[in-house]
C-alpha cells in the first residue's frame, strides 16, 4: 500500500487500504489498522485521496483531534492545487470539530478572494462566534470588576469578625484566667475561716 501511494496509483492505494480496513474491522483489529494507516501517511507525502479516505476513517472512529489534522492537510494539499474551493471545505469541516485552533485566522486569510464571498463569510462566522466582542469584553470586565470588589469587601469583613472574635476570646480567656486566680484566692483565704482553731 505505501508503494501504491505514488501519483497516479492514489485510486488504487485507497481501494486496497480500503480492503484492508474492512478485513481488520471483522476481525476486530480497527485500532491498530488506524495506527497503520497514521503511520504510513506520516512517513510519507499522501495524497488528496488517501488523506480524504483517513479523515473518514477517523470521524467514524470520533477520533476528532486525528480527524481535524487529517482535514488540516487536506487543506493545505488543496491549496497547494488551487483547489480553492475543496480546501475551504476542509477548513469548513476542521472549524466545527475545533472552531479554536489558532491558525484557523491565517488559513481563512489564505481563502480571501479566491472563494465564494458567501462561502467565506460561513466559515468565518464559526471563529468569529468564539470570540467575544470588545462591548460583550468590556461588560465582562465590569462584571468581574464589581464582583471581585465584592469578594474583596467580603473577605475584609471576614478578617475584621474573625479578628474580633480572636481578640474577644482572649480577652474572655484572661478574664477567666483572672477570675481562676481570684478563685483560688478566695479559696485559700475561705479555707482558713473554716478551719478549726488549733
Amino acid at each position: 500500500m505505501g508503494s501504491c501511494s505514488t501519483p497516479g496509483q492514489e485510486e488504487t492505494a485507497v481501494a486496497l487500504a480500503r480492503k484492508l480496513g474492512q478485513f481488520q474491522a471483522k476481525h476486530g483489529e480497527r485500532r491498530q489498522f488506524l495506527a497503520l494507516m497514521q503511520d504510513l501517511t506520516a512517513k510519507r507525502t499522501s495524497s488528496p485521496a488517501m488523506l480524504e479516505f483517513l479523515s473518514e476513517l477517523f470521524n467514524a472512529a470520533n477520533r476528532e483531534g486525528d480527524y481535524c489534522q487529517t482535514l488540516l492537510k487536506l487543506f493545505d494539499v488543496y491549496c497547494g492545487t488551487g483547489d480553492f474551493a475543496k480546501a475551504a471545505e476542509c477548513l469548513d469541516r476542521a472549524a466545527e470539530v475545533d472552531p479554536y485552533d489558532s491558525g484557523h485566522n491565517k488559513r481563512l486569510d489564505m481563502l480571501k478572494g479566491k472563494i465564494d464571498d458567501n462561502k467565506f463569510k460561513a466559515i468565518a462566522s464559526r471563529f468569529t462566534s468564539t470570540k467575544p466582542s470588545a462591548a460583550e469584553t468590556a461588560i465582562e470586565h465590569e462584571a468581574t470588576l464589581g464582583a471581585s470588589t465584592l469578594q474583596d469587601l467580603m473577605l475584609q469583613a471576614e478578617i475584621l469578625f474573625s479578628t474580633a472574635c480572636a481578640t474577644r476570646q482572649s480577652n474572655v480567656y484572661r478574664e477567666f484566667r483572672n477570675f481562676s486566680r481570684v478563685k483560688n484566692s478566695a479559696t485559700k483565704i475561705c479555707s482558713g475561716f473554716t478551719s478549726p482553731p488549733g
